[in-house]
């Protein structure tokens, strides 16, 4: 039985990094890590739904834990 490999997302964030400024093709990275280029596309798109979250504010962050305080 295969078992599905993870990736932190660390790792996910560098390839992603290296993958948008062009330091490598999609071709090197899928090759060097070893995945499917329709897992980095879809890493891709995981990244474009979610960047906006990058610039939230932490306001409601920080009143949760004061609250738990």
């Amino acid at each position: 039985m295969n078992q599905r490999r993870s990736f932190k997302p660390e790792l996910k964030a560098w390839i992603m990094t290296q993958a948008l400024t062009g330091q490598k093709t999609a071709a090197q990275l899928c090759r060097e890590h070893q995945i499917s280029e329709s897992l980095l596309t879809r890493w891709k798109q995981q990244l474009i739904d979610q960047a906006a979250l990058v610039f939230e504010s932490s306001g409601a962050a920080t009143a949760e834990a004061e609250r738990i305080a």
